[in-house]
């Protein structure tokens, strides 16, 4: 992640934070642990062509969407949360896409696969942005950007049969989620903060 980014902006001192605003805190850190976790899972079952693949998948496409929907949507109105649910339903499906590019070996779909990451990580973060004004759209993009680049790690590293450098790879994704939700719940404490103060 580059120096100038700072994942902590804007934050407080946990000692100050109330109880609701951590519950914000730890809701969104879960939700996108929740993400990558089973999204590793969906790419091993992929991948090994395992039985669980449905149950996984169900979990990854169906309940998480719904769950990231209606943290949301305390936050922010039906539209806006439709929106941030198309979006966070486009960059699970850009994974899988990856999945099977890296499965199938296709250079090319790969390559597509990728791309199509990237301009959804752009799309959300200049949407968050667009929606609240504590969201910086470079910082968003840069983590998501982050979490992208070390995805693509973790398929090769899977892919190549290097399961020691995987789990090593995929350590830092669950690390680049936990700032991924820090973020944005800090972007949503801050706007409460300041919509208690007009």
């Amino acid at each position: 992640m580059p120096d100038h980014i700072n994942i902590e902006a804007p934050t407080f001192g946990i000692e100050n934070y109330t109880y609701e605003e951590v519950n914000i805190l730890k809701n969104f850190i879960i939700l996108w642990l929740d993400f990558v976790y089973l999204t590793r899972s969906l790419i091993h079952s992929t991948l090994g062509n395992l039985p669980e693949q449905t149950a996984i998948g169900n979990q990854l496409f169906i309940k998480l969407p719904k769950d990231f929907f209606n943290e949301f949507r305390k936050y922010f109105n039906d539209d806006e949360s439709q929106e941030f649910l198309n979006i966070i339903t486009n960059l699970i499906s850009d994974n899988w896409k990856l999945t099977n590019a890296y499965k199938n070996n296709d250079a090319l779909s790969i390559e597509i696969s990728k791309a199509d990451l990237y301009e959804t990580a752009d799309r959300l973060a200049e949407f968050l942005a667009s929606i609240n004004s504590y969201y910086d759209k470079e910082e968003m993009k840069a983590l998501l950007d982050r979490y992208i680049e070390l995805k693509n790690e973790e398929l090769k590293a899977l892919t190549n049969g290097n399961y020691e450098l995987e789990t090593q790879v995929f350590e830092k994704i669950a690390q680049e989620a936990i700032r991924i939700g820090t973020y944005m719940a800090t972007g949503i404490i801050a706007m409460r903060r300041g919509n208690n103060e007009d």
